[in-house]
Order: C-alpha cells, then sequence, then structure tokens
C-alpha cells in the first residue's frame, strides 16, 4: 500500500536527474510537495514517443483507464498489486505500453497506537542516503477524442522489504537506476520486466512524524520531521 508520499526536491533538478523533457510549463515548474494525496496532480516521467527524450509530465495519481465511464474511480486506483496487475482489467492495457516512473523523496505509512488507543502514528519512510527514488507506476489518459482528456497514473505495490514490513506488509516497487530504461521501453519483454516487481534492496530508514500529514492540506518540509520526543511519548 502507498496512499501518500512526497517529492522534496524541486521538480527541476528532478528533471535533469532522469534526463527527461518537460512536456509544459505545468511540468517544469511543479513545486516540491511534502503530502501528495490520492486524486493530486503530481509529476511523473513517461517514455518519449518514437524513441525519443524522456517526457516529464504531471498526472493525477489514481488510473482512470480508457474504457471507464468517468473518473469517479479513480482514488479507488492509486495502487496496482504487481502480483496480477498483468491480468486485472484496470491495469493490463497500461502494463503492456504505458509504464513511467513516479519520482518520490519518500513515502508514509500508518501503525496502530499502542494500548488500544484511537487514531493511528504516521511514519516516514526514505533511502537512508537521501536519493531520490522512482516508483513502478502505469499511466493511462481518459477523454473524448478532441479533448484535453485526464491524464493519470497508479503505483505499483509488492511485498514490503524487511526495513519496511515492521510497519506494513506491502510498499511501492522501486525502480533502480539501472533498470529505468528498461521500465519505460515500450518494446521490453513483459515476462523479464515481472522480475523487477520484487521488494528493493535499497537501505531505507523510517521514523515516526507528527500528525499534521494526517491533513490532505498540509504541506512543507516539517511534515517529514522526526516527531518531538514529548509527541512521541504523547504517541
Amino acid at each position: 500500500m502507498c496512499g501518500r508520499y512526497a517529492v522534496a526536491k524541486p521538480w527541476n533538478d528532478v528533471i535533469e536527474a532522469l534526463e527527461a523533457l518537460p512536456e509544459d510549463a505545468a511540468a517544469a515548474s511543479h513545486a516540491a510537495t511534502y503530502n501528495i494525496c490520492p486524486t493530486d496532480p503530481a509529476p511523473i516521467v513517461r517514455a518519449g514517443e518514437d524513441g525519443g527524450a524522456r517526457v516529464a509530465a504531471v498526472h493525477r495519481w489514481g488510473l482512470v483507464p480508457w474504457w471507464a465511464p468517468d473518473t469517479k474511480g479513480a482514488a479507488r486506483l492509486i495502487n496496482a498489486r504487481s502480483e496480477t496487475v498483468r491480468t486485472t482489467r484496470a491495469f493490463r492495457d497500461a502494463f503492456k505500453g504505458a509504464r513511467c516512473l513516479v519520482p518520490a523523496s519518500g513515502f508514509y505509512e500508518w501503525t496502530a497506537k499502542p494500548g488500544g488507543q484511537k487514531g493511528k502514528i504516521p511514519h516516514w519512510i526514505h533511502p537512508e542516503d537521501g536519493e531520490m527514488l522512482t516508483f513502478a507506476g502505469l499511466w493511462a489518459r481518459w477523454g473524448p477524442k478532441g479533448s484535453d482528456g485526464h491524464w493519470s497514473f497508479t503505483i505499483l505495490t509488492t511485498s514490503a522489504a524487511p526495513s519496511v514490513s515492521v510497519l506494513h506488509d506491502r510498499m511501492p516497487v522501486v525502480i533502480g537506476a539501472d533498470d529505468r530504461e528498461r521500465w519505460l521501453d515500450p518494446a521490453a519483454d513483459l515476462d523479464g520486466l515481472m522480475g523487477l516487481l520484487a521488494p528493493w534492496e535499497g537501505a531505507l530508514a523510517h521514523h515516526r512524524v507528527g500528525p499534521g500529514v494526517n491533513d490532505v492540506r498540509a504541506d512543507g518540509p516539517e511534515l517529514v520531521r522526526p516527531a518531538a520526543a514529548e509527541l512521541e511519548l504523547a504517541l
């Protein structure tokens, strides 16, 4: 499961690191954000047309397949289980030819409070070295011909790595730097790509954060800072 994540770097830096060209002004100027929520607009990187340069674009989080009657179900399709991505109707077409990278500085997970207390404790999960992650994603365009359409994406999930399993049994699929080109290649062998959909072996760290991230309107670097000592005791 991945229900919240962050891109805590200027988008221009992300574009440069992923060797992509912005699709439009919105993609070029997308600001760092620390609380990306379902149906929010967020940056992704797609393969370029006809083998051209990678394209950086802003899509909405929550896949809307081309055949959907409307966009109302987007929030239910923010994640795609990697184990069934080739057979699930909502995702199988996109897996064949509309794969993308979803840049992220890290993601959030919640655990139950001890002693039967109400509410949950948020945690920030991120690479120990502070480098940018790229999640495995799928994208789609929905809408009538002649319209700009509704552009969306989903994040693939897999079993949690040991460092994450203490918080949750699922985590986003991370595509390492050496495999990004392969993941985006429209002609890639699909059987071979399934081998990439495994728990990430890189070093991940996590710590408790304050309840501010629970508010979908909240944003800012304070959301990923470790919870203050007095707050940790209260949790």
